[in-house]
């Protein structure tokens, strides 16, 4: 007797599939309302944050950098 449908399994598999996919673009969407930006460049993925009102950029490593403004005080965030 052939199958019809979908199994238990194979729904449950789909399920997830796009729960990780929803999570993931929420996630996305709140980093970029919060001010963070992620960017992929020659060195790698690097993320703009806002600590304590402050630009940084958080490298692979996970070690943050201030970013500074060309007289040499921090960038505030907006």
């Amino acid at each position: 007797m052939k199958q019809r449908g979908f199994t238990i399994i194979e729904m449950m598999i789909v399920v997830v599939i796009a729960l990780i996919a929803i999570m993931m673009v929420v996630n996305v969407s709140n980093g970029a309302r919060a001010g963070n930006s992620i960017s992929y460049g020659y060195n790698g993925l690097t993320e703009s944050r806002c600590i304590g009102g402050y630009k940084f950029i958080v490298g692979q490593d996970g070690g943050a950098r201030q970013i500074m403004d060309e007289l040499g005080k921090g960038v505030k965030c907006q």
